[in-house]
């Protein structure tokens, strides 16, 4: 999906912040990137502790993405777009992730989920569509998460999920419908543990689970 540019009238309520990792200085590891002017210290606490997608093996997925979506205490939403790099740390190590994180409002969050469907290619949208109408009839237990697994193949390929993921919060279907809005959502994580309501996760990682319910698609 190529780069979308915002309708003015959103870009001018969209706040952003960055995280990564940073290599020199003395406060090496993950950081924010960007200034933090003008955030509450809870907000900056809860996108730190939230934002990055959980599980081990990130390494394996260079140049993977996943959306992640949840609410902050001032009640604005976070709707961040974390990347797997291709860089390495101080030891080598890979699967380094760097967090560009949109803070909104949920009225501006509403157009800009709908604005983002849009921006799918269209050989996206079978596979979503045809997911979504799936799920429309699959119950699931109360308080519980929505764990959708699928196999990886690139990062392309996973546009699939992440377009089905938008899709049933932009328009729950009839089980979801209790939940507030926005629904908070993960596209790409690699453990269900600690995560939001409704996560896509690799089958092979989801074949792992043994203590939550999930649907393989």
């Amino acid at each position: 999906m190529g780069q979308q540019h915002q309708p003015m009238s959103l870009g001018k309520i969209v706040k952003k912040l960055t995280i990564g990792y940073v290599m020199q200085g003395h406060q090496r590891g993950y950081n924010f990137t960007t200034s933090t002017h003008g955030y509450a210290d809870t907000v900056l606490k809860t996108i730190w502790r939230q934002v990055m997608p959980r599980g081990q093996g990130w390494s394996d997925y260079i140049g993977a993405r996943s959306l992640k979506c949840f609410e902050l205490p001032d009640g604005e939403i976070a709707l961040a777009e974390i990347t797997v790099t291709d860089q390495q740390d101080e030891n080598g190590r890979r699967g380094i992730r760097q967090a560009v994180v949109e803070v909104m409002p949920v009225q501006t969050f509403s157009h800009h989920l709908k604005f983002r469907i849009l921006g799918y290619p269209s050989d996206t949208f079978a596979f979503a569509n045809t997911a979504y109408e799936i799920l429309k009839n699959v119950r699931i237990k109360k308080n519980a998460p929505l764990i959708l697994a699928y196999d990886y193949k690139n990062p392309r390929f996973w546009w699939g999920m992440e377009l089905l993921i938008l899709k049933l919060v932009d328009n729950p279907p009839r089980h979801l419908r209790r939940l507030p809005f926005p629904i908070s959502f993960t596209t790409l994580t690699l453990d269900h543990l600690g995560e939001t309501t409704i996560i896509g996760m690799p089958a092979t990682k989801a074949a792992q689970i043994s203590d939550a319910t999930v649907i393989t698609l």
